[in-house]
C-alpha cells in the first residue's frame, strides 16, 4: 500500500479537466493542441495492404494534407503497428523534414525532402540496453 500511495502521490489533480484521469488526459491532450505553432494529426487506421510505411510519408510531405509552412506537426496513425511522425516544413514547399519513430521500427527513421525529392535516412546507430 505505501508503494502505491508513493506512486501516486498527494497532488490535488480535481482542478485539471473534471479531476479524473480520464479528464486529465483530453485536457493535456487539448492543451497540446492549442498550442501556438504546433498542430496534431490522428490519420488513424491505414490499410497495409494499400500503401507502405514509406509510400505514406511522401504522401504527406507531397501535400496529402495542406501543411502551413509556420507550424510542425506531431501526426499518429496506426500501419499495422502505432506510429507516430514530426513533420516540419519549410518556407517553400519544396522542403521538408520529418522524424518516423515506433515501437515497431529498429530506429528512428528521418525523412528529408529536398527540391521535391523525398529521401529517407536511417542512421547507423549502436544500441545499448539501458
Amino acid at each position: 500500500m505505501r508503494f502505491l500511495y508513493k506512486l501516486i502521490g498527494t497532488t490535488d489533480i480535481s482542478k485539471i479537466g473534471d479531476g479524473t484521469l480520464t479528464g486529465i488526459v483530453n485536457s493535456l491532450n487539448t492543451d497540446i493542441q492549442a498550442v501556438n505553432g504546433l498542430k496534431y494529426i490522428n490519420f488513424g487506421d491505414i490499410n497495409v495492404n494499400t500503401v507502405t510505411v514509406d509510400e505514406f510519408i511522401k504522401e504527406i510531405l507531397n501535400g496529402k494534407i495542406p501543411l502551413s509552412l509556420n507550424d510542425t506537426y506531431i501526426c499518429s496513425f496506426t500501419l499495422g503497428a502505432a506510429c507516430r511522425i514530426i513533420i516540419q516544413p519549410y518556407t517553400n514547399k519544396n522542403y521538408a523534414s520529418a522524424i518516423l519513430f515506433s515501437y515497431a521500427f529498429n530506429d528512428i527513421i528521418f525523412y528529408k525532402k529536398v527540391n521535391g525529392v523525398v529521401t529517407k535516412i536511417i542512421p547507423d546507430s549502436v544500441k545499448t540496453i539501458i
